[in-house]
């Protein structure tokens, strides 16, 4: 096995370090949503058998920087994507 990753997230990796908040999470996607949550959080990491969110902050992160870890999954927020509201 290897990383795979999908475009903004990867699977069986870690961007190790840079932690600025762990918070306990039902899901990737509910950890994924915290890290939105929060201006300072650049990227994250997520343990999927202890369900253990790392929030973590650094500028200019890549996915060059992941360490393989069977079991967790991690993400890197683009924040320049803006939604919009929609109007009828």
């Amino acid at each position: 096995n290897s990383i795979t990753l999908y475009g903004d997230f990867c699977d069986n990796c870690n961007l190790s370090g840079n932690d600025i908040q762990r918070l306990s999470s039902s899901s990737f996607e509910a950890c994924w949503i915290s890290c939105l949550d929060n201006q300072y959080c650049t990227h994250l990491a997520f343990e999927k058998s202890n369900k253990n969110c790392w929030l973590k902050n650094k500028p200019k992160i890549s996915f060059s920087k992941s360490n393989l870890n069977y079991g967790a999954m991690s993400a890197i927020m683009d924040r320049s994507k803006n939604c919009t509201n929609a109007y009828d």
